[in-house]
């Protein structure tokens, strides 16, 4: 190998090599930067320190002051008593014994994080009883808080203060005045944390934006479930939040706020409670049930300027004594689509769907539209000022007789109808709103069928369509009857011999071929040498194999014909704009992102998975300053370009 003297090259190579020697003295040093600042250093056992002049608490502050940034400092003890640590810098405190902290009387935390030289630092794993609060997390950044069990009965179990990106998850806490508190806070995630027996709210955000609240549980809290005051841009999803002594979500001042696919249930006074100057609050997908006063109550103190924009939509809320009491403005109020059902109580203000209060303010930019309304046990829909002009659109109310519907005379609605047609074996059932359009917007619901007091069979009606095909041996020679039966009407369908001549026809020949199919939501379709499915509403026969062609007379409007073609025959039914009512749907905030420890969001059940199994040099790796990770990019870059510029110089030295 040849040895290449700095003196034997021209300028150019000396530049080049003298760039070289740089970019790996920078290479180097960095090296050395991140492997001093991964130190672990092992908090021993309580035993291992004399604490005869100098403290317990004391001497393991002593560690943390002197642990460079980026160091992980491991409790290896099983308990650890009277403690109040500041953590000023960027740390890793970890467990992996489940280690049992205490506080002192000092007042103070247990973990104080504080200070923006303290961000990024993580706190994993420690089971932490205290009088004050377990971890407070304050003026900081970036912070972890995860996998510990709390107990604060003076105090708050974790508290995060005027900080940013903290992400608390996985926790348990139990028994504490306050749960998990987040005040004068921004983009922050609070997630997957069982949170157990506050003394007074589960959850509380005040004065803070862009915090998600996401996969949780809170429950037997002896104030509210979750309170929002005073803040923006905060999602609830996915939380089960239940048995609080007040309510389920309580918002007060609030501005767009989501709640999306929670449940809501079994709390003592509302399920979610809007006061005064809630604006832009979506309410969507949440199961809201047994509730003991209201389902969701908007309570404004009857101004229209109090609550706005408020839209709840695709709930299902039951067993309460009111589903949505309206108590407040109504500017911009979106009532559809959500399932009402089953409210309990005889007295006036019980046992109703969809009550109008005494502070009810008619605005012509409300809209009550396309709700299942249905088996309430006083009425439907009430208003309990007589006074007040009530006016709502289409909803189905178990029938489409006015006779048979409880709504309240103070109250207009328009009522969605039905119709029930047949063709080749096949019985659709079709409920239609404004214009003659399908109802399309209608939330999922059941009804019966029953051929000649038969058996009956439950039909799911989803987007306004039902459809069912009995099996031959269900119909008789002569005289045959179809009864419909919804909640609170009853329709029957007299079929002459010569209709159910050709129905068994059809179905013995179609059935004949040993073709298996799925007539729309219900049983046998019918198909020749195959599989086919029913389309959901508008069904068919659907077979994959040859299909006889038939017409088929379409329910709806101006009694529209189409033809069935080879591979089945399907009704053609009025379309209508809509959005399945079925399911759960997640929706995203546009109007503001969530960043810092909350980006991670979209990724969080696989990295729920990987945490279960990290060192602390993962944690540590995971949480790496990213003006670090700048250095690296800046060296490669460097190299990139100098490996480019002298390139023919680089090849001339190798060749040398």
């Amino acid at each position: 190998m040849r040895i290449v003297r700095l003196g034997d090259l021209n300028i150019k190579n000396k530049h080049l090599m003298s760039m070289i020697l740089l970019i790996a003295v920078i290479s180097v040093s960095f090296c050395n930067l991140q492997l001093a600042s991964a130190a672990t250093i092992n908090v021993q056992p309580s035993s291992y320190y004399n604490t005869t002049h100098v403290s317990l608490n004391d001497q393991i502050q002593k560690l943390i002051d002197t642990a460079k940034n980026g160091d992980t400092l491991t409790f290896i003890g099983k308990y650890y008593g009277n403690l109040s640590l500041i953590i000023n810098k960027s740390l890793n405190l970890i467990t992996n014994i489940n280690t049992t902290v205490t506080g002192d009387t000092s007042g103070q935390p247990v973990f104080l994080v504080t200070g923006s030289g303290s961000k990024w630092t993580n706190i994993t794993g420690f089971n932490i009883k205290s009088d004050n609060d377990c971890i407070s997390v304050k003026n900081t950044s970036n912070v972890t808080v995860s996998k510990n069990t709390v107990t604060s009965t003076k105090g708050t179990g974790i508290k995060v203060s005027g900080s940013t990106g903290v992400t608390v998850k996985k926790n348990s806490v139990g028994s504490s005045q306050t749960g998990v508190s987040v005040k004068n806070s921004k983009n922050s995630t609070i997630k997957n944390n069982n949170v157990k027996n506050s003394a007074n709210n589960g959850v509380e955000i005040e004065n803070s934006h862009d915090i998600k609240v996401s996969n949780n549980n809170v429950s037997f809290s002896n104030k509210h479930g979750t309170s929002i005051a005073n803040s923006q841009n905060i999602d609830l999803e996915g939380n089960d939040i239940e048995h609080g002594q007040k309510n389920g979500v309580n918002l007060i001042d609030t501005d767009s706020v989501i709640l999306n696919n929670n449940t809501i249930s079994n709390n003592g006074v509302h399920g979610v409670y809007l006061d005064i100057n809630d604006k832009n609050t979506q309410i969507t997908y949440n199961i809201i049930n047994n509730n003991l006063n209201h389902g969701i109550e908007l309570d404004g103190l009857g101004s229209t300027t109090n609550i706005t924009n408020t839209n709840i939509t695709n709930n299902t809320i039951s067993g309460n004594k009111i589903g949505i009491n309206v108590n407040a403005g109504t500017d911009y109020l979106i009532i559809i689509q959500n399932s009402i059902t089953k409210s309990k109580g005889y007295d006036e203000d019980s046992g109703i769907g969809i009550n109008f209060g005494w502070g009810y303010q008619e605005s012509t930019t409300m809209s009550v539209n396309y709700n299942v309304i249905t088996e309430n046990q006083r009425r439907e829909v009430c208003a309990s000022d007589y006074s007040k002009k009530t006016s709502i659109g289409y909803n189905w109310y178990g029938s489409d007789d006015p006779r048979q519907v409880r709504v309240c005379p103070y109250v207009s609605s328009k009522y969605v109808n039905w119709t029930t047609t047949e063709s080749n074996g096949k019985f659709t059932t079709v409920f239609y709103g404004a214009d003659g359009q399908i109802a399309t917007l209608l939330p999922n619901f059941d009804i019966n069928y029953q051929l000649n007091n038969g058996k009956k069979v439950r039909v799911t009606v989803k987007n306004g369509v039902a459809t069912v095909t009995f099996p031959s041996s269900e119909y008789k020679l002569t005289g045959n009857l179809l009864t419909i039966q919804t909640t609170s009407q009853k329709k029957q369908m007299s079929l002459t011999d010569e209709e159910v001549k050709e129905i068994l026809k059809y179905l013995n020949q179609n059935n004949g071929n040993n073709g298996k199919g799925n007539g729309g939501n219900s049983s046998n379709g019918n198909g020749d040498n195959g599989k086919g499915n029913g389309g959901s509403g508008t069904g068919g026969n659907n077979g994959n194999g040859n299909s006889n062609n038939g017409n088929t007379n379409t329910p709806g409007n101006n009694g529209q014909v189409s033809n069935g073609n080879s591979g089945g025959s399907t009704a053609q039914l009025p379309s209508t704009s809509s959005s399945s009512s079925s399911g759960s749907t997640k929706l995203e905030r546009t109007s503001a992102q969530l960043d810092g420890a909350a980006a991670a969001q979209s990724t969080s059940s696989q990295n729920q998975a990987s945490d279960q199994s990290k060192t602390a040099q993962e944690i540590l790796l995971d949480n790496v300053n990213p003006n670090l990770w700048s250095i690296v990019a800046l060296v490669l870059l460097i190299a990139a370009i100098v490996v480019v510029y002298y390139r023919k110089e680089i090849e001339l030295m190798y060749r040398k």
